[in-house]
């Protein structure tokens, strides 16, 4: 009889008062998610993807960006509740987030076969604690605090911004303060939208203004055709490097993982195709996004406006340093 290798049980996590550090699965209803297609740059893009998923794996696992777009969005969450606490209430927050199409390659030869597509969030901003908490903690979430804006019914026509906690240049003397860091505005010459059939086609309007990579190969497989048939199922794959620094002296983690969740559309409640607009992105030292993603101010490749629920799902760890 072949021995058992026992695994060893993790300990019961210990809740604080003023709880903030929630367990998964989580769900948002009543969401309205504005999309931005935005070009960057491919090579820094994959840079970033290899000092952030490559080089800490040292090899274990191996992720290529399938695009120079990515995407930008600004997310309005009417309730938000944590499943396994239903009787301590709900939340609302406010994120602007940035989203990298990536894929999870094995490499045979010269050749790298697709194992797994998926996005990677790289910059996310959120005004609700208990969120970014729960989301760097649990999942890996690269969450920070944003001041974040959107329109709304009574001034549908006024600008997306995002405010963080930032300095435009470091120095021993600069005030890490409030600071500006996007606003997204339609466009001085921008036409009325339209409503989109349904979930497919916003799908497909998307994929198309993202330009897919199609540079992965495998026997009997089209990457595009992959990545479109996992957003129709409505399931959003995001993978994460979870860490955290070590008490001690230095650059040491005394955890770091490369993790995966999916975020699985419940119901989708309708999409509108916007009218044209603007990113104006600052340069902030604190906030490096136009170097780490190749992005510049310009006018977005696509601008869409989505109803719909959506969870957050368990995850899994896809490699863990020992």
């Amino acid at each position: 009889m072949a021995d058992s290798k026992k695994v060893p049980s993790k300990p019961r996590y210990v809740d604080p008062g003023g709880m903030q550090s929630y367990p998964p699965p989580s769900s948002f209803t009543d969401v309205t998610a504005h999309c931005f297609v935005m070009k960057g740059d491919r090579s820094r893009l994959q840079a970033l993807v290899d000092r952030m998923l490559n080089e800490p794996a040292g090899g274990a696992v191996e992720y290529v960006v399938l695009s120079s777009h990515v995407l930008l969005t600004f997310i309005d969450v009417e309730v938000g509740r944590f499943d396994a606490f239903p009787d301590r209430g709900y939340g609302t927050e406010h994120e602007c987030d940035f989203w990298v199409p990536i894929a999870r390659v094995k490499r045979h030869g010269k050749l790298k076969l697709l194992e797994e597509v998926a996005f990677f969030m790289p910059y996310l901003f959120v005004d609700n604690s208990a969120a970014i908490i729960s989301g760097r903690e649990v999942y890996g979430f690269l969450k920070q605090w944003g001041w974040i804006s959107m329109p709304t019914a009574d001034e549908p026509d006024a600008p997306f911004w995002c405010d963080v906690q930032g300095t435009a240049v470091f120095s021993e003397n600069a005030h890490i303060e409030r600071t500006r860091l996007l606003s997204v505005e339609p466009a001085a010459d921008a036409r009325d939208g339209s409503e989109l059939q349904d979930f497919g086609a916003a799908v497909h309007a998307v994929a198309h203004a993202m330009k897919i990579h199609h540079g992965i190969t495998l026997p009997g497989f089209n990457l595009a055709k992959e990545l479109l048939e996992m957003l129709l199922k409505g399931e959003l794959p995001v993978v994460f490097l979870k860490q955290f620094r070590d008490i001690e002296e230095g650059d040491g983690a005394c955890y770091q993982a490369i993790t995966e969740t999916k975020a699985r559309i419940d119901a989708f409640k309708g999409v509108h195709r916007e009218g044209a607009v603007d990113l104006d992105l600052a340069v902030l030292d604190s906030h490096p996004i136009g170097c780490d993603l190749g992005i510049e101010s310009q006018r977005a490749a696509l601008a869409l406006r989505a109803r719909l629920d959506f969870s957050a799902l368990p995850g899994r760890v896809i490699w863990e340093a020992e």
